[in-house]
């Protein structure tokens, strides 16, 4: 989410977005604290003049991880699955060609 914003003061500026820790904000590319008003909304303090602001929702070390475990969980089933599915292809064509003998 991306903003251009001109304060002829400095204020904070709050966006309409529920805040969680995991929100990253950037006022001209350099990175600032974010914190959060009374309703839970995402509150960033800038001084006067023309910036951008930038809002980047981030993961966190322990969501990196889970993610890469559950990649690896996909990738582990999937791999069961097809060599469970080559083996009964295999079971089937060696009984057929064990009973023509």
């Amino acid at each position: 989410m991306q903003a251009a914003i001109f304060l002829q003061k400095p204020a904070t500026v709050t966006v309409n977005t529920f805040y969680y820790p995991n929100w990253q904000a950037y006022v001209d590319e350099v990175p600032v604290l974010t914190d959060h008003d009374k309703e839970g909304r995402i509150t960033v303090p800038i001084q006067s003049g023309s910036h951008v602001l930038r809002l980047i929702f981030t993961k966190n070390p322990l969501e990196v991880i889970a993610d890469r475990i559950s990649l690896l969980g996909v990738i582990f089933f999937v791999t069961v699955f097809v060599l469970i599915v080559k083996w009964k292809i295999a079971r089937a064509y060696w009984t057929k060609f064990l009973l023509i003998f």
